[in-house]
């Protein structure tokens, strides 16, 4: 019975692991996943396919990024709460639960993921804006600006963004409509302005380098201020683990010498 048992967990640990390395590999070895993806999302009611989506937006995922994530949970949950529903054994049960964790965990972290992304998007505001507007002095145009802009910045949620806009816009998107894409991606008010400041400018011809330069001005100090702000809270946010962890270890010691004095004592 203990050797069927054990031919059972490694024929179940096998066929996860192979599905699990299946669904994972790059979309170009398998060209019809994603568009199975694609299409089995559709089927998904609309507000579920929007709560499903949303938090992946905001997180940086792509709209095939997140169908193919959808393909992969179908598949893994059904393989998961198949193992946990088919055998008793607790180790087994306890494997189909980490696939289920495995494979949901990119839902679950999306909040988080997409607080910092925003977080991120604003600090690099003022480097953007500074990078623009030396651009617009020199008299190219706000698209091709944009471009010029991304090739000298280093990689951040931001530029990640404005690389999507320029996107839209070759692919025959009005600027209004890229950069309203663009404010749905990074709620946030800093980006919205940055957003009006753009489209603003191409649409009323104004000179958009000296709003710029003053926007990344106040951004530089909203974020000193923010940043100053955050160093003064470091020590009251170091008081939880100070006295759950290193107070604890520090006066342990110190009891336990007396304890044991007391006890040779009497």
């Amino acid at each position: 019975m203990s050797m069927y048992l054990v031919a059972v967990s490694i024929s179940v640990w096998s066929v996860s692991a192979a599905v699990i390395y299946w669904v994972t590999q790059p979309e170009g070895h398998r060209k019809w996943w994603p568009m199975w993806c694609a299409y089995f999302f559709r089927w998904v009611p609309q507000p579920v396919a929007n709560t499903l989506r949303q938090p992946l937006i905001l997180a940086g995922y792509s709209s095939k990024q997140v169908e193919s994530w959808f393909g992969r949970v179908v598949v893994t949950t059904l393989l998961g709460g198949g193992i946990i529903v088919a055998f008793s054994s607790f180790p087994l049960q306890l494997g189909g639960a980490a696939l289920l964790i495995y494979v949901w965990l990119p839902y679950l972290n999306a909040g988080r993921h997409a607080k910092r992304r925003q977080q991120e998007a604003v600090y690099a505001l003022p480097v953007v804006m500074d990078g623009l507007a030396m651009l617009l002095v020199t008299g190219v145009p706000l698209v091709s600006a944009l471009q010029r802009s991304m090739s000298q910045h280093k990689s951040h949620a931001l530029q990640e963004e404005l690389q999507v806009v320029l996107q839209d816009i070759r692919m025959g998107t009005s600027l209004a409509q890229a950069l309203e894409g663009l404010c749905q991606r990074l709620p946030r008010p800093e980006i919205r302005l940055f957003a009006n400041l753009l489209l603003q400018s191409s649409q009323q011809g104004n000179s958009l380098a000296p709003l710029l330069e003053q926007q990344a001005k106040v951004r530089r100090e909203v974020t000193t201020a923010d940043l100053e702000q955050y160093a003064q809270e470091a020590p009251v946010r170091l008081l939880g683990p100070l006295a759950l962890c290193i107070f604890p270890a520090t006066i342990l010691p110190f009891i336990g010498v007396i304890v044991m004095k007391v006890s040779n004592g009497l």
